[in-house]
């Protein structure tokens, strides 16, 4: 995908089992980018990052990482059916 392409609040999928929801994106201290996600299913990438207070650990990896996992943005709720 396409770094503009990746925004808060959307949920991504690599078109097998991986399911992320992205929470933060921003520059780092090194001037790269970097995102925050939560694993809502598929494979652990590391260590967490931080809990969440729902129980969803928060995960860490660079723009063009998560751009080379995420194959598409998926839709729930009342948008998807949009």
């Amino acid at each position: 995908m396409k770094a503009d392409q990746i925004v808060v609040g959307a949920t991504y999928w690599d078109r097998e089992k991986g399911l992320r929801k992205l929470v933060e994106q921003r520059v780092d201290g090194y001037g790269v980018q970097v995102v925050r996600y939560k694993l809502l299913s598929g494979r652990r990438n590391g260590m967490p990052v931080k809990e969440e207070p729902d129980g969803l650990h928060i995960y860490g990896c660079n723009l063009v990482s998560f751009q080379r996992w995420a194959k598409e943005q998926v839709l729930f709720g009342p948008d998807a059916l949009m």
